[in-house]
């Protein structure tokens, strides 16, 4: 499975992204994390780490309801300006609208539409999924 170091977390509810950086641990998916409460944040800041680091975190976790500029928005820019190819990228919302689904599917570089509540268990399961195998 792929080693995941850094993640990055891109939604509002403080109390959500508490819990989901416990989850993380937990799975041994993440030891360091970085916050974003809004898309426009996350875009800037991703920038600075990806000039400075020529890279990006190994998972990126993005809600979509936010507020300035919610996950679609964000979404957007990250397609143009900083995706690289192998970019992990989960939505992660509270979201069942099957419109949201298909919209998901437009993005090639977001891997899953998760659900919350979100478990340890089923994001091990999809960066698993989504990792290269060991040779």
């Amino acid at each position: 499975m792929q080693e995941i170091h850094k993640v990055c977390i891109i939604d509002d509810d403080p109390i959500f992204v508490f819990g989901l950086q416990r989850f993380l641990k937990i799975a041994h998916l993440g030891d360091e994390f970085i916050h974003y409460p809004n898309g426009k944040l996350a875009l800037e800041g991703l920038r600075g780490y990806h000039e400075e680091h020529n890279s990006l975190p190994d998972l990126i976790l993005v809600d979509l309801n936010m507020p300035v500029m919610d996950g679609w928005q964000f979404l957007e820019h990250f397609g143009r300006e900083l995706n690289q190819e192998g970019q992990l990228v989960f939505i992660i919302s509270s979201s069942i609208d099957m419109a949201d689904i298909k919209r998901a599917k437009k993005f090639p570089f977001v891997k899953e539409f998760v659900y919350k509540p979100v478990t340890s268990e089923k994001l091990k399961q999809l960066v698993a999924k989504y990792s290269d195998p060991v040779v």
